[in-house]
């Protein structure tokens, strides 16, 4: 399903804490069309852009063409390095409230840190840190990753999560409810949004009581 439209209902509280969110999960569990829908929906209600980073642009930018505000600000990298470049440029272009989306963060750790560990490290802390400043300056920060399994403590998690954990304090696991709800939680269990997708290319975000527009 192409989905054209997603309907948020959200308080702006959700996004509006001076720290950035990371959103993370298997494939296909809806971590693009979440993060996307939160950032246009914010944008427009706030009147602000919209920078999206992507390390993936052939699932990315397909729904970002759809889905952003026209004059959003879209950059595309394939490493460590050229992610941190653009973020600090991004870093300087940004207004408070701007929404800020990079989608994935730790694709290009992935990679790299088989080759150069020590490197891809400092890479990836400095991308975290550079993001946590931008929300804690006034933009709405938005990270973006996938998990792999974690041999050594038998987990399921994004990769280099311990780097960039402490930098984000509210992170959602968005996880594959049925065919047609995922279901994002914090790591205290607490159901903090709900994805619906439903047919002819509209879907809903629905936040839970805490960060409910009601």
């Amino acid at each position: 399903m192409e989905y054209l439209r997603v309907r948020v209902r959200c308080s702006p509280a959700l996004l509006e804490h001076n720290s950035p969110i990371l959103i993370y999960g298997e494939a296909a569990a809806g971590k693009t069309l979440a993060s996307l829908s939160l950032a246009a929906w914010y944008a427009r209600i706030r009147s602000t852009r919209v920078f999206l980073v992507t390390t993936e642009p052939q699932s990315t930018l397909p729904l970002a063409s759809r889905l952003l505000p026209p004059d959003s600000l879209v950059y595309t990298v394939f490493s460590l390095e050229e992610l941190a470049d653009i973020l600090l440029e991004v870093a300087e272009k940004t207004e408070r409230r701007d929404a800020i989306v990079v989608d994935t963060l730790t694709a290009p750790y992935r990679v790299e840190a088989g080759t150069d560990a020590e490197l891809s490290n400092r890479l990836l802390t400095f991308s975290a840190a550079l993001l946590a400043k931008m929300a804690e300056a006034g933009a709405v920060v938005i990270a973006v990753s996938q998990v792999h399994a974690d041999p050594e403590e038998g987990r399921v998690e994004p990769p280099g999560y311990r780097l960039i954990r402490g930098y984000f304090p509210l992170r959602v696991r968005l996880e594959r409810s049925e065919a047609w709800r995922r279901v994002g939680f914090d790591e205290d269990g607490n159901v903090i949004f709900e994805l619906i997708l439903g047919d002819e290319g509209v879907a809903e975000l629905l936040c839970t009581r805490r960060y409910s527009s009601s």
